[in-house]
């Protein structure tokens, strides 16, 4: 048994290698095969096995290789193919195939009934008995229904019944054998010619099966190839032995390029063929016989007249091939090419023209190719190079022309291949001066060739040479003058600049002039001027204006003036012109205004300044009485007291006081700050919640803050009040809602932007940007927006010095203010800090208004003003201080080195009559080297402060102070480590 597997495996290798890798036992050559390997293989072991059985006396030697031979042969006959049907086992599905498998278990249970039937002891044993010969049937009928699988399953069931039927119940076939080895042999032969017949027919059947399923993929595909094909068609005709012909498949482009349908064509091919042009018909006939008579490939290009009586060209291609009984198959495709056959026919037009041309041409026309050998040259080139034009086809320039000028025409050449540009060259020869322009021929998007064409530019370059120098010298006078003259002929209509003209415009010389670009240079608010002054020069007026114009990205101003030429009737027919840049003349006037305008801002802000910082000191001294005695009157009273609303209304007209004071010395750059280094984005963020509650719900915040903004020193209150006066401006400009942007950013500013937009230097700022989607403002609101006491609110909702304040305090930081605004488009204001190279310090959130802490430390108060000094007394009692008081350094002096408790902190005004407070601080740090100063006042004037800014180091409250500000300032400056 073991050899048998081996012996069918060996079988199944040598095929393997007649027929291929992919065995299935599908096709009549691989059943020879087989039948081939069996024979072979079991020749050479049926030897080794009778001569093994001849030497042991066992058996003949003839007999057993017979009965060896033929039995393994049988069994690898059957072995074989069982195990290749099977191979793919693990492809095959129960529940797709339930019914092939139903219909396979029938045919091997009938199969090996009627095997078993046909081995009888009981009945005469001849070779002519009918029985064995119905199981044929049975499995041809197998074959045709089943396939393979169930023959091989079949011929193994019938071998395992031959064999148990034969040895071991010793039963023969009906066809007889009276010993074993003729049983065997009988039973073997039956087998053998069962499974030759089964196998051959189940091949013979998948073979033509797939034969019919490749030929169906073949003209599917050739369906879809033929189908998609834009402009032709493909098909197959079968040619008869008789010569007869029909089409026996055409694709659907047969309508769209011959007019006919496919139906048509299929029922009568005449249909097809009676299109082709009568002149055409016999060479169309001569190239397919050729064809068919060397059985090759044959192209044709033919003519056809449509039904509709187009005319159009057709390319046909077609292969015969030789079926196998005997008529011949066409595999053809035939396409539309009239449209190449008319683009061939313009390019031999074109040829005809373009020769003519290079015989007749007076410009000197050359082709040459990637070698910079001559390929065409226009027939005067015989003159010019002395030559017959035959002779000169071919050269390189060495060959034409001398050798300097040919090395550089040589170079220029190589850098119109390489680069594949146009190359302009003026060149010398004999005394002549040429002018040649070389340009690349690009095929398949490369620069493969030049070509160029030559002018003879002898007299026209004199003649340019003298006009050319005039021109310089004229052109020179006007550079220096910077005055530009114009021509403009009417007749012509054509306009002519010189070149300083082209300068003062900005627009490179040459370029084409009309009207409308002569008014698009001008500045957009002049236009509507200069055109309507030319117009009234052209009907008669003088032209002599100054207006304004866009160079480039400047302004100038200049200055036109004009003359008109009149023919013999009186009409014009040109003007004379020039234009002269005024614009530093401009500049100086309006400089002189400018400074005139900031001599005049600088006393006003001056006299405004003196006015504010005389009333300060003595006014906010008042306003800290009044201020401090109604909160102290009001802690004295019961939560709901009525009185307390009067109080509260005097509350609130002492803060509009407040605010007018404090807005005053702002404007006036004299209010006393603290800057520190911050961060823009702290404040913004500490303002959300405020601004959201002034602005209202109807408009959206939106805020941009630079992520990693650069620090600035600025007075924290100070900005809290622009960002929150330029919102509530906002809110006022958008009534029925909108959008406020507020935004940071880090920018550079250049020397440009400096030089247009005074009074900023270049350098690193900080932009704080607030817009809104407001009703905006015009021109003449924005001229007076900054100055004091203007405002266009109505009367009792504006003092007119909000963006005054603004302005001041941008100044006083050192930065810039600029706004943007048109009517009805909103309003951007731009605000510009320089850039400080320091850490910013963090921002506290303000506490509770009604925190009060106090101390009980020692505190020497000085202040001139009696009602102040006894409020600050009573509010520091009342904070549970030990407190001395004195109402001038003199003799608070005498307090201090007089006391028996050392004094931890002193509160003085600064300005006093005789001895000011930085005075009587530096004489109590003698006393007391560890005592803390705090300064007070309304207008410390320069004291402690200069140009408003604190001196570094010193400890301030500005007057008018609240209870709770003065309490939380003490404890601020107590706390601190080190005194100021």
């Amino acid at each position: 048994m073991t050899a048998n597997i081996l012996e069918s495996f060996g079988s199944a290798w040598l095929i393997t290698l007649l027929c291929g890798q992919k065995i299935r036992f599908n096709r009549i050559r691989e059943i020879f095969a087989l039948i081939l390997a069996a024979a072979v293989l079991n020749f050479f072991t049926g030897l080794i096995g009778a001569g093994t059985a001849a030497l042991s006396q066992t058996a003949s030697f003839w007999n057993f290789l017979g009965l060896w031979w033929i039995g393994d042969g049988l069994g690898i006959l059957i072995v074989t193919p069982l195990i290749v049907a099977w191979s793919d086992f693990k492809d095959f599905s129960f529940k797709k195939d339930w019914k092939w498998i139903v219909e396979t278990t029938i045919f091997i249970v009938i199969w090996c009934i009627i095997s078993w039937m046909i081995y009888d002891t009981n009945k005469t044993n001849s070779l002519l008995h009918p029985q064995p010969y119905f199981l044929y049937l049975l499995l041809i009928w197998g074959a045709l229904r089943l396939g393979l699988k169930s023959i091989t399953l079949a011929l193994a069931a019938g071998f395992v019944i031959a064999v148990t039927s034969n040895t071991v119940i010793a039963v023969p076939l009906l066809w007889g054998g009276d010993t074993l080895p003729d049983r065997l042999i009988l039973a073997q032969m039956f087998l053998g010619v069962a499974s030759f017949a089964g196998l051959m027919m189940a091949a013979s059947i998948e073979e033509k099966s797939s034969a019919e399923k490749s030929a169906l993929q073949e003209r599917e595909r050739i369906k879809a190839m033929g189908d998609n094909i834009p402009n032709g068609m493909v098909y197959q005709i079968i040619s008869g032995k008789d010569g007869g012909k029909h089409f026996e498949y055409v694709s659907a482009g047969v309508e769209r390029i011959n007019g006919v349908t496919a139906e048509e064509v299929l029922n009568d091919p005449m249909k097809l063929y009676g299109l082709t042009v009568k002149e055409d018909i016999d060479k169309l006939i001569a190239a397919e016989e050729l064809a068919l008579k060397e059985m090759k490939q044959f192209n044709h290009i033919f003519r056809i007249r449509k039904p509709d009586g187009q005319i159009r060209w057709m390319e046909l291609s077609s292969s015969p091939s030789l079926l196998p009984d005997g008529r011949i198959l066409w595999n053809g495709i035939q396409m539309d090419v009239t449209e190449r056959m008319k683009t061939e026919e313009a390019l031999r037009e074109n040829e005809i023209i373009f020769s003519s041309f290079m015989e007749h041409s007076p410009v000197y026309v050359f082709f040459k190719d990637k070698n910079i050998r001559t390929l065409r040259l226009s027939r005067n080139y015989e003159q010019m190079l002395g030559m017959p034009l035959e002779n000169a086809l071919g050269k390189n320039m060495d060959e034409l022309f001398p050798s300097d000028l040919a090395k550089s025409m040589v170079e220029d050449d190589k850098r119109i291949l390489e680069k594949g540009k146009v190359v302009k060259t003026i060149e010398e020869l004999a005394g002549k001066t040429y002018e040649t322009t070389k340009f690349p021929v690009f095929i398949d998007g490369k620069p493969n060739m030049l070509a160029g064409f030559t002018l003879d530019i002898t007299e026209r370059k004199l003649t340019l040479d003298a006009l050319k120098k005039s021109e310089e010298n004229l052109n020179r006078a006007q550079s220096v003058a910077h005055i530009g003259s114009w021509y403009l002929d009417l007749l012509k209509n054509n306009l002519i600049w010189s070149d300083e003209t082209y300068h003062i415009f900005s627009l490179p010389v040459g370029t084409p002039l009309t009207y409308e670009l002569f008014l698009s240079c001008i500045f957009p608010e002049d236009r509507e001027y200069v055109d309507k002054s030319w117009l009234a020069a052209l009907a008669g007026a003088p032209y002599d204006i100054e207006h304004r114009i866009l160079s480039g990205d400047n302004v100038k101003w200049v200055r036109e003036q004009a003359e008109f030429e009149y023919d013999a009737d009186g009409k014009k027919i040109g003007g004379i012109g020039t234009v002269q840049d005024i614009t530093e003349i401009k500049h100086a006037d309006e400089e002189r205004k400018k400074l005139q305008e900031q001599l005049q801002q600088a006393m006003k802000m001056e006299a405004v300044g003196r006015l504010a910082g005389g009333i300060a000191h003595d006014f906010n001294n008042l306003l800290t009485a009044i201020q401090g005695n109604i909160e102290i009157a009001k802690m004295d009273l019961r939560p709901h007291d009525p009185q307390i609303l009067h109080l509260d209304e005097a509350m609130n007209a002492v803060d509009s006081a407040v605010s007018l004071t404090r807005q005053l010395l702002t404007f006036s750059r004299k209010q006393v700050i603290e800057p520190k280094v911050l961060n823009l984005n702290d404040i913004i963020n500490n303002l959300r919640k405020m601004l959201h509650r002034l602005i209202g719900e109807n408009i959206k915040i939106q805020s941009i803050l630079e992520d990693n903004l650069w620090s600035v020193k600025v007075d924290a209150g100070q900005f809290e009040q622009v960002i929150i006066n330029l919102a509530i401006n906002s809110r006022d400009a958008m009534p029925d809602g909108g959008k406020l942007i507020i935004e940071t950013a880090n920018v550079f500013i250049d020397d440009e932007y400096s030089k247009t937009h005074p009074p900023i230097q270049s350098g690193e700022y900080v932009l704080l940007q607030i817009s809104d989607t407001g009703c905006g403002m015009s021109c003449e609101v924005k001229d007076h927006l900054f100055e004091p006491f203007f405002t266009t609110k109505p009367k009792g909702l504006g003092t007119g010095l909000g963006l005054a304040t603004i302005f001041g305090i941008v100044r006083q930081a050192g930065g810039s203010i600029e706004v943007y605004s048109e009517s009805g488009t909103g309003t951007a204001f731009k605000i510009y800090l320089p850039k400080f190279d320091e850490a910013a310090v963090r921002l506290k959130a303000d506490g509770s208004e009604t925190d009060l802490p106090g101390g009980k430390e020692t505190i020497l108060l000085v202040e001139d003003e009696g009602s102040v000094l006894k409020l600050a007394l009573s509010i520091l009692e009342r904070l549970g201080y030990r407190v001395y008081s004195a109402s001038s350094a003199e003799e608070a002096l005498i307090l201090a080195e007089g006391s028996r408790n050392p004094v931890d902190l002193l509160i003085t005004d600064v300005v006093m009559p005789g001895m000011n407070g930085r005075e009587l601080a530096d004489k109590m740090v003698k006393i007391y080297p560890e005592i803390k100063i705090l300064y007070t006042s309304g207008y410390p004037e320069n004291v402690i402060a200069h140009h408003g800014m604190l001196d570094e180091g010193l400890n301030f409250i500005g007057k008018p102070y609240t209870m709770s500000t003065l309490a939380k300032k003490i404890r601020e400056v107590i706390e601190k480590d080190s005194s100021s």
